[in-house]
């Protein structure tokens, strides 16, 4: 049973709170199609793709991989792109 599913079934059982304020408490929880792709470090991604850290600093450099820096010395990538990745390299 999902989180969203307990909230509306303890809602629904309690007649205190106004249909406003159940709508409001519910748009709280994003439907799974909205929730934010996992970000991943270097290391992260060279273990699932099998390879030296300092190659997946070369991906990125020759645009194969998108990094997100977070800081200069801090990148992320999305792992619906690494997962992309390794599907077409597969």
């Amino acid at each position: 049973m999902n989180s969203r599913l307990i909230v509306e079934t303890a809602l629904a059982s309690d007649p205190t709170i106004t249909p406003e304020q159940k709508e409001r408490i519910l748009a709280g929880y994003e439907s799974p199609e909205k929730k934010q792709p996992r970000m991943l470090t270097r290391i992260q991604v060279a273990e699932r793709l099998q390879v030296h850290p300092g190659s997946v600093k070369r991906f990125d450099q020759r645009g194969i991989l998108t990094p997100v820096r977070i800081t200069p010395r801090v990148v992320r990538y999305c792992e619906n792109e690494v997962d992309a990745l390794l599907k077409n390299r597969g």
